[in-house]
């Protein structure tokens, strides 16, 4: 049966990979994106910094009010310089909280997306969905704006081949 820690350490090893990919951003690649409509690869890590920690905050109090608030401040504040520490960040409020979850509060009933409650572990494994997703669409993004020495072991364990 997997625990709040062995989830906590997949989280945290995401948020590792996306880090990682993240160095392979340069300051021209910041405007593009793959269609008009869609996010740049700057829009995609205001998003990416906040997101995961907004989730966790919505374990921690029972409430999506801070989504927006976040959202905006991401949007005002993070820069390509400041992605790495602001993800730390996150990854802080993610260890903080989880440490405080036990199996039990795993059944807590919180009102999610459309206040349709979800128990806390199906928004813990939407989160990890996500946190995949999300690095998965970085990763081509990336590929697509001009990094195709990008590999497997890249996306997968955060790390430059050998």
């Amino acid at each position: 049966m997997f625990t709040h820690t062995d989830i906590l350490q997949e989280i945290l090893h995401e948020v590792h990979i996306i880090k990682h990919l993240a160095t392979k951003i340069s300051p021209e690649m910041l405007d593009w994106k793959p269609t008009e409509g869609q996010r740049s690869l700057l829009e995609l890590l205001h998003y990416i910094s906040h997101i995961w920690g907004s989730y966790a905050l919505l374990i921690a109090t029972g409430s999506m009010d801070h989504f927006k608030k976040n959202s905006d401040h991401a949007e005002a504040h993070v820069t390509l310089w400041n992605f790495i520490e602001t993800m730390d960040e996150q990854a802080s409020i993610i260890s903080d909280i989880f440490g405080q979850l036990t199996v039990e509060s795993f059944e807590k009933e919180i009102p999610f997306f459309g206040g349709v409650p979800q128990k806390q572990k199906q928004i813990i494994l939407f989160m990890l969905k996500n946190l995949v997703g999300y690095r998965m669409q970085l990763f081509l993004y990336l590929k697509q704006a001009g990094r195709p020495e990008l590999v497997t072991s890249n996306l997968r364990m955060g790390k430059d081949p050998q």
